[in-house]
Formats: structure tokens, C-alpha cells, sequence
């Protein structure tokens, strides 16, 4: 896992060094798109229901609607 993450880093410093070296502004446009293509948000991805669901628990923490987890683990 950590020669992965290290291996991700390099190509990622690979890729800056070779941005800083574009100056053709097209270019530079299509690969902003394609980087921006690749990138999802995981939030864009759910459901309407599981935002729904998220949002109730957000609120319902907000509003301190919770059993903290000392509680819960006394409990069992």
C-alpha cells in the first residue's frame, strides 16, 4: 500500500513538472477537462433517499437528537 502512495505521489509530480512546462493554452484547456471529467464527488453519486437520510442524522445531531456512545455501549 505505501510503494502504491508513493507511486501515486512520483506520477503526480511527473504530471506537474510536465504542466509547468505547457505553454499552448488549448492544451491546457483539455487537460483541465479531463482531469475534471475524472473527478467525482462522491456526494453527486447518492441517491436522492440516501441524501435525504444523511441530511435527517446531520439534523438530528445538530439538534443533539443522539445517544452519545458511552451510553450505547453501558447499554449492551
Amino acid at each position: 500500500m505505501k510503494t502504491e502512495v508513493m507511486n501515486q505521489d512520483r506520477t503526480k509530480l511527473e504530471i506537474m513538472n510536465l504542466l509547468l512546462k505547457i505553454s499552448d493554452e488549448k492544451a491546457l484547456l483539455r487537460i483541465k477537462k479531463v482531469l475534471e471529467d475524472e473527478y467525482t464527488d462522491w456526494w453527486d453519486e447518492l441517491s436522492d433517499d440516501e441524501k435525504s437520510e444523511i441530511q435527517i442524522g446531520l439534523d438530528q445531531a445538530n439538534n443533539k437528537e443522539y445517544t452519545d456512545l458511552d451510553s450505547v455501549m453501558k447499554r449492551f
